[in-house]
C-alpha cells in the first residue's frame, strides 16, 4: 500500500527494537533492555500505523501471527476479543489512544520476529533516553481489562498491564409476613438480574410460582413451615455472580419489646409496648436504688402505652438515675420477656471560674546556718541563723478550660520568723524579726472528681517570691565589742516552683459557695548578704478559706 512506502526512509528517526538474535537463552523472568526499533530481522511488521484505520488494517493483515503472539505471551484473555475490539473501535471512544512509553518502563512482553516467525520478548524495558511514541489499545476479556501497546514506528504489539474488572452486584432478600402468610422476595443489581431457582422445605420449587409485584419484587405463597431458599444471578459485561436468600416460615411467635422516652422538662417517663407481639403484661418496675417500684403508679396513656412520674423517688443530687421496666408477651403457646431502662440525668451547674480566698500557715524547713561573721576578730564572732513558722493570707482565680484541667493564678502574702544568734567571748545574745514572702503564682490544676460534690485536685506552679529584709537588734552588745548595733539582712528574690493538693466542698448541692483547703510545698531558699546567710527553707504552706464558683 502506498501509505507505507515511506517507512524505510523514516526508520532512522523512529524508535526501534534492539537486535536480540545474539541472546540464545533468556530466562523467562529476565529483563531485556530495548534501545532501538525497526531492524529488518526482528521487527514484527514492515509497516506502521499512522491512524486508527491503518491500525485496523494491520490487525486484519497479521491476524494469524498476532494470535500466535498472544498464545506465546501467555495472555489470559480470549484472542477473539482483541480483534472484535479493534474492528469496533471508533475515533474518540477511548479504545485506541496515543500514549508514550517513558524511559525505564518495563512491559510484560513484546512481539518480534525470529527467522521471520512471530515470537515474543518477555519483560522488555525501554532503556533509551527519549520516550517512545505509541498507540494504547484497551481490551476487555474474561473479566479483566488489558492495556496493549503498539509503537508508532512498527507493529511490535506489546502487553503493558491488566486489571480485573469490577464484578456486577447481586443482592436478594426474602422476608415472611405472618399476618398475610406471604414471602416477599426483593433483588437488586447493576446488571441483568434473574431468579434462577427456589428451594422448598424438603424439595425444589418452581420459579414460575413467584409472582412479580413490581420492579425487582416478587411474592411467594409458602405451603408448609420450614426454610425457603431463593437463588439469583446477575450478568454484566460477560461476568456472572450469584446470590442467595433464605427465610424461615412458621407460626407467629410472641415478641416482647419496650420503648421508653423521658420528657426533658417534666422528667415524665413514657413506656410504649406497641412493638410487642402477643398479649403483653408489665411484670416489674425497678427504682434507682434497686428496690421494687409500684406498678400501680403507672398511668395508662393510650393503646399499649403508659406514663410514670418518678418525682417521688428521684433525688436532687447530680447524677444518673436508672428506672428499669420489665414485661412479658405470650402468643401461640410461646412467651417472650424483655426489659428496658430509662436513665434520668440530674445535671449539676456548669461552673467555669472559681475564686478562692484563704488563711495561710507556713511550716519552714529546720535548716540552721552557723558561721564566723565577720572573720578574723579576737575574740571571734560566731552567729547562728534559722527560721520558724509564720502566717499570712492569699487569693487565687482558676479557669476550667476542660472538665478536669484548670489554669490558676494567685498571690499569697505570708511571713516566717527569722532568728540570729550573736556569740562573742562571754556575750551570747538572740534577736528575731520576720521576713515577708510575697508569692506570685501561675500554674495548672488537675481535678480528679469534678463531677462529685467534693472536688479533689492537685497542681503544679511557677512562683516568683519577693522577700523583705530582716533587722536584728543587738542593743546589749558592750561598747568594747562595737555595740550596741542593729544588723540588717537583705534577701535575694527568686523564681521557683511549687506543688499542691486541695479540695473544694460546696455549702450545699449545686451551691456556688465552697469551703476550700489544702497544702502547698514550695522549693525555696532564703539567701542574704551575698549568700553569707543562706538557708534551704522549702516551706510547706497549709491554707483554708472560702471560694465562689460561677
Amino acid at each position: 500500500m502506498s501509505k507505507f512506502k515511506s517507512l524505510k526512509g523514516t526508520l532512522g528517526i523512529g524508535l526501534a527494537l534492539i537486535a536480540l538474535q545474539a541472546l540464545s537463552v533468556v530466562p523467562a523472568n529476565a529483563q531485556v533492555d530495548i534501545y532501538v526499533l525497526g531492524r529488518p530481522g526482528s521487527t514484527f511488521s514492515p509497516h506502521s500505523a499512522r491512524n486508527l484505520e491503518e491500525m485496523k488494517d494491520l490487525f486484519d493483515r497479521f491476524e494469524d501471527d498476532i494470535r500466535i503472539v498472544l498464545e506465546k505471551g501467555g495472555w489470559g484473555g480470549n484472542a477473539d476479543d482483541v480483534f472484535i475490539t479493534m474492528r469496533a473501535a471508533q475515533e474518540g471512544d477511548g479504545t485506541v489512544t496515543k500514549t508514550t512509553i517513558a524511559p525505564g518502563h518495563t512491559l510484560k512482553w513484546m512481539a518480534n520476529r525470529k527467522g521471520g516467525q512471530p515470537s515474543v520478548i518477555m519483560n522488555p524495558r525501554w532503556a533509551a533516553k527519549q520516550p517512545m511514541p505509541a498507540w494504547k489499545i484497551l481490551v476487555e476479556s474474561n473479566g479483566s481489562e488489558y492495556a496493549f501497546i503498539v509503537p508508532v514506528t512498527c507493529m511490535n504489539l506489546a502487553l503493558d498491564s491488566s486489571k480485573a474488572l469490577p464484578k456486577p452486584s447481586c443482592s436478594i432478600k426474602a422476608s415472611y409476613d405472618a399476618a398475610t402468610d406471604m414471602i416477599t422476595v426483593t433483588g437488586s443489581s447493576d446488571g441483568e438480574f434473574k431468579i434462577t431457582d427456589a428451594g422448598l422445605p424438603g424439595g425444589k420449587g418452581s420459579v414460575s410460582d413467584l409472582k412479580s409485584t413490581g420492579p425487582m419484587t416478587w411474592t411467594f405463597m409458602p405451603k408448609t413451615d420450614g426454610t425457603y431458599t431463593f437463588n439469583a444471578e446477575s450478568i454484566k459485561d460477560g461476568q456472572k455472580v450469584t446470590c442467595t436468600a433464605s427465610v424461615l416460615v412458621g407460626k407467629a411467635k410472641a415478641a416482647c419489646a419496650i420503648d421508653v422516652t423521658v420528657d426533658p422538662d417534666t422528667r415524665i417517663i413514657t413506656v410504649d409496648t406497641n412493638r410487642s407481639q402477643g398479649d403483653f403484661e408489665m411484670t416489674s418496675l425497678s427504682l434507682p436504688d434497686g428496690s421494687a417500684g409500684d406498678l400501680a403508679a403507672m398511668m395508662s396513656a393510650g393503646d399499649s402505652t403508659w406514663t410514670f412520674d418518678p418525682s417521688a423517688t428521684l433525688k436532687k443530687k447530680p447524677g444518673d438515675y436508672t428506672y428499669t421496666f420489665a414485661g412479658k408477651s405470650t402468643l401461640n403457646d410461646s412467651e417472650s420477656v424483655c426489659d428496658t431502662a430509662a436513665v434520668i440525668r440530674i445535671e449539676g451547674p456548669d461552673f467555669r471560674w472559681i475564686a478562692r480566698g484563704y488563711y495561710v500557715h507556713v511550716w519552714p524547713g529546720s535548716d540552721t546556718f552557723h558561721t564566723e561573721d565577720p572573720p578574723g576578730l579576737d575574740p571571734p564572732v560566731f552567729t547562728q541563723f534559722w527560721v520558724d513558722g509564720g502566717n499570712g493570707f492569699g487569693g487565687e482565680v482558676e479557669y476550667m478550660f476542660r472538665p478536669n484541667f484548670g489554669l490558676v493564678g494567685g498571690i499569697t502574702f505570708a511571713n516566717m520568723k527569722t532568728n540570729l544568734m550573736y556569740d562573742r567571748g562571754d556575750v551570747w545574745l538572740n534577736s528575731d524579726d520576720r521576713v515577708d514572702m510575697r508569692q506570685f503564682r501561675l500554674g495548672g490544676n488537675y481535678h480528679f472528681t469534678p463531677d462529685r460534690r467534693v472536688d479533689f485536685w492537685a497542681g503544679v506552679s511557677a512562683i516568683w517570691v519577693n522577700y523583705s529584709s530582716s533587722t536584728f537588734n543587738f542593743s546589749e552588745i558592750p561598747p568594747e565589742f562595737g555595740g550596741p548595733q542593729d544588723y540588717q539582712v537583705k534577701y535575694d528574690n527568686e523564681l521557683t516552683w511549687g506543688v499542691g493538693l486541695g479540695l473544694d466542698f460546696p455549702f450545699s448541692v449545686g451551691s456556688p459557695w465552697v469551703v476550700t483547703g489544702g497544702l502547698q510545698y514550695i522549693g525555696a531558699d532564703l539567701e542574704g548578704d551575698a549568700n553569707i546567710y543562706a538557708l534551704t527553707v522549702d516551706p510547706l504552706q497549709g491554707f483554708i478559706g472560702i471560694g465562689y464558683r460561677w
